[in-house]
């Protein structure tokens, strides 16, 4: 008996045994007084001072099923009581038990303070809805399957695309493989979950042509593991990339466009200015009254307003990649 006490006093739940005819403690461990936060004497003077903890709001209910448990019945229940270092959530089960005399009057319990796992508990949901709410508001395609080519787990805009396309509505544990799809469509992808089903992880450029749509996307395949380090699976990440490449091909127009403004620069700008470097140099500066002089003036303007000419080309060239950038 000293061992078996000696084991309950150790235990994280609080344990007793009360007489029901009488309402007192036959037995009761430590626990109860610290979990209540008052002394263990105070607890086995008026067992049901214990009552006044419970929280308003649950009382009622939980009087009840100590009521219950005092007819017959094994009761188990959640509540809250009011501790002097705050609320406290208890997990309480009670049965009657029959003693020596063969007569139930013994009435056993015990109960566990479970916050701390119902904090966990309401941290881990409070995780998954954030990520949940992550990753349903992308339009990037986020999915997974297993061995089997069954679905494990999908994004909103994954089973939307689906639905759209196919006008199937995938749920957890449907086969993506669907003959359905195409047999070409279906073998592709077979080939593409197979090679990361072997434990590579990989990325491609895949393009979609589905009726009149065309997609063009950035696929991550990344093998999923178990913590015995064999594969159970493959996660997919689908981004489209149709804007980049988009951008991308005018960026390569707009260099394009620049290399020839430069190259108009280089070339016709350097040889309409030699012409009027040429010319200045056979102007008669000391007989500024030189008949010459006013031949070369003539040719001096036609030169001045060809260069002009090109450098209205150019600056139209230039406000035209301009406009460009800015759509």
């Amino acid at each position: 008996m000293e061992n078996l006490d000696e084991l309950l006093q150790s235990i994280n739940d609080a344990v007793w045994q009360m007489h029901v005819p009488t309402k007192k403690f036959l037995y009761v461990n430590q626990r109860l007084a610290d979990i209540c936060g008052i002394p263990l004497s105070t607890i086995q003077k008026d067992p049901e001072a214990y009552n006044e903890l419970i929280h308003p709001a649950d009382r009622a209910r939980v009087l009840d099923k100590f009521k219950k448990a005092r007819e017959g019945h094994c009761i188990e229940t959640e509540y809250r009581i009011i501790t002097a270092s705050g609320i406290k959530w208890i997990r309480h089960k009670e049965m009657l038990v029959c003693d020596s005399n063969n007569r139930y009057e013994v009435l056993v319990g015990i109960f566990s303070d479970i916050t701390d796992m119902l904090c966990a508990q309401e941290e881990v949901l409070k995780s998954k809805k954030n990520l949940d709410a992550l990753i349903n508001n992308t339009s990037d395609l986020i999915f997974s399957i297993d061995r089997q080519y069954q679905l494990i787990s999908a994004n909103t805009a994954f089973l939307t695309r689906i639905e759209t396309f196919s006008g199937v509505k995938l749920r957890p544990g449907d086969v993506l493989l669907n003959p359905n799809r195409g047999s070409g469509l279906m073998l592709k992808w077979k080939e593409y979950y197979d090679r990361c089903l072997r434990g590579e992880s990989y990325s491609i450029i895949e393009e979609t042509n589905v009726g009149s749509f065309r997609s063009i996307s950035n696929v991550n395949f990344n093998t999923m593991y178990n913590d015995r380090g064999e594969v159970t699976g493959v996660s997919c990440f689908v981004h489209d990339i149709n804007q980049h490449i988009a951008n991308q091909r005018q960026i390569l127009a707009q260099n394009r466009r620049l290399r020839e403004i430069a190259a108009l620069a280089s070339h016709d700008i350097r040889g309409h200015v030699t012409s009027i470097l040429g010319l200045l140099n056979l102007f008669d500066k000391n007989n500024l009254c030189n008949p010459e002089n006013a031949e070369l003036l003539m040719y001096l303007e036609v030169a001045s307003n060809k260069l002009d000419a090109v450098i209205h080309k150019i600056v139209d060239a230039s406000k035209e990649v301009g406009q460009k950038e800015l759509c």
